[in-house]
């Protein structure tokens, strides 16, 4: 049920809020960590930009919150609240998945800032400059080695060049096997975090899915405690892991090996993953609209070969940007973004107690059409005349927590983009279907079969179905 409540903060304005109570809270709750994008679609269109939950008693123990003003609100609020995990199966005190699910995104204060200058001082706008040569280069040798006038699997081909420009660039490993292994595990424990019988069945015997979670993390811990000892000499300048290896956790809470692997498996994961899944729905998309594609295979064409193109050329091609903006405006790769609060405050004008989870959500404040002009449809061209606040326009979340590696995620995609679309046409089979599961991040379902032809310029829309067409409207044929 929906009910209203009234409340006043400390030093806020009276504030009257809908608020999902009882059955409807708990169900859409349970229904939230299947598809959070249904879920917080419906809060919205039944109850406005701020909803509150009360699943027991009369304690707010979630809120909804939508569009820049409150972006703003919450993404400045560090000094009461963090950004958190969604899901992530509970571990015993001292656990590699205790570490694990408090990761780097639960850290504050010392920690935080500790962690976070050692990351961003490898993903300043210098530093990644100095890796477009390197990035260009094995972008085009992983892109030139795809197999054509076969089936294959798209997702696959766009992690593996996602994984090898993130961990050769960013963490230092050379060794392409290597590379893979740690890719394998880091799926296998982000996938076995989401089933629902290890989270809700916590029962650490041998043979059930609470006791494989646990064990895998901490098989994942040791890995990565062996990845990092092999930095820990290197220079803390040369790369991330040489980076993170290199603090001095003689007085801070950094010291065990298994809380530095929790941090490692999140920012290893994030930094291939977002970039792999989101390369991927740029790519169909532009599939599905054959015209601004051709229109941006005449851009490739017109400018610099890719070989020999340097980073600022790449920043002002007003369509590719476009088309990489627009993208992510219509499937950002979080949609939903959590944060914790730490202490008592005040959000919204509503006065919430330390525990409630805040959500504010990029899928919906980027689909408010007095921002967006027909937000639904994709229409890259917008991004010539329009300049969105960073609380409007938020792939990479916004304010003092604002992704670090917004910007080397951000030169992957254009090299990427310009080598995939400059050499190849991509064919989807007729009735193909597009679908896109929510595991944190907005991913393609595995297995997604396509057929790479040489760049020719035959560019018909598809017919194909799947959830992704949920997401943005496509213009079909007569």
């Amino acid at each position: 049920m929906t009910a209203w409540i009234v409340e006043r903060g400390e030093a806020a304005p009276v504030a009257q809020v809908p608020v999902v109570t009882g059955l409807r809270a708990i169900w859409d709750c349970l229904l939230f960590f299947k598809n959070p994008i249904r879920v917080v679609e419906r809060q919205y269109r039944r109850n406005g930009p701020v909803v509150a939950f009360k699943l027991i008693g009369k304690k707010i123990g979630g809120l909804l919150v939508v569009g820049a003003r409150y972006n703003r609100e919450v993404l400045n609020r560090t000094d009461v609240a963090r950004p958190t995990s969604l899901w992530q199966v509970t571990g015993a005190s001292g656990s590699a998945q205790a570490e694990f699910r408090r990761g780097y995104l639960g850290t504050q204060g010392k920690e935080h800032e500790t962690l976070h200058s050692a990351v961003a001082s490898q993903l300043t706008k210098p530093r990644v400059e100095q890796h477009f040569a390197a990035l260009r280069d094995l972008a085009i040798a992983s892109v030139d080695r795809w197999p054509t006038d076969q089936t294959v699997d798209l997702y696959a081909l766009n992690r593996q060049i996602g994984s090898e420009a993130a961990f050769k660039l960013l963490f230092g490993e050379p060794d392409e096997e290597q590379i893979q292994r740690f890719v394998t595990m880091l799926e296998k424990h982000h996938l076995i975090n989401w089933q629902a019988r290890a989270y809700v069945s916590q029962i650490n015997v041998r043979g059930c899915p609470y006791h494989a979670v646990q064990r895998n993390a901490e098989r994942l811990a040791e890995f990565i405690s062996q990845w990092i000892a092999e930095q820990r000499h290197a220079d803390r300048r040369s790369n991330l892991r040489a980076a993170l290896a290199a603090i001095d956790t003689t007085d801070s809470a950094l010291s065990t090996p298994k809380r530095m692997a929790g941090h490692f498996s999140f920012l290893g994961f994030a930094a291939y993953e977002t970039m792999s899944s989101v390369l991927t729905w740029i790519l169909f998309i532009l599939a599905l609209h054959p015209s601004v594609l051709a229109d941006l295979v005449d851009e490739i064409e017109a400018g610099t070969p890719l070989e020999s193109v340097d980073s600022e050329e790449l920043k002002n091609r007003p369509l590719l940007n476009g088309v990489i903006q627009e993208s992510m405006r219509l499937v950002p790769p979080v949609p939903v973004i959590p944060w914790r609060a730490f202490d008592a405050c005040e959000v919204a004008g509503l006065h919430l107690q330390a525990g409630t989870k805040i959500m504010i959500s990029p899928h919906l404040t980027h689909r408010l059409p007095e921002l967006f002009a027909d937000p639904l449809r994709f229409l890259p061209e917008r991004w010539f005349s329009i300049k969105p606040s960073p609380y409007e326009y938020l792939p990479f979340s916004g304010g003092p927590r604002r992704c670090p590696g917004a910007q080397f995620g951000t030169e992957f995609l254009r090299v990427a983009l310009t080598a995939i679309t400059g050499r190849y046409r991509i064919e989807l089979g007729s009735g193909a279907r597009i679908d896109y599961v929510y595991r944190g991040i907005t991913m393609p379902k595995p297995g997604i079969p396509v057929t790479l032809a040489k760049q020719d310029r035959r560019f018909r829309a598809p017919d194909v179905s799947g959830s992704l067409l949920e997401l943005v409207n496509v213009d079909r044929p007569n």
